[in-house]
């Protein structure tokens, strides 16, 4: 593994980085994070933030409790 490595140009570390946390972002994969960044922004006053578990736990009440169709 480490001679394939030695193989790879120096610029695609930073590079596989940026897309590893892209396709985080985009596929939600990242919500917990981008929640605690929130959290500390606006509401440390005021207790503490959800654990991961709690979070996910709202997040998929969030998205399926509830109509969400047309007819």
């Amino acid at each position: 593994m480490r001679a394939i490595y030695c193989l790879m140009p120096r610029h695609w570390g930073p590079m596989l980085l940026r897309f590893w946390a892209g396709l985080r972002h985009a596929t939600g994969d990242d919500a917990y994070e981008r929640y605690l960044i929130h959290w500390q922004a606006c509401h440390a006053g005021e207790g503490q933030p959800l654990p991961r578990k709690d979070f996910f736990k709202a997040e998929q009440d969030r998205k399926w409790n509830g109509i969400r169709r047309c007819c």
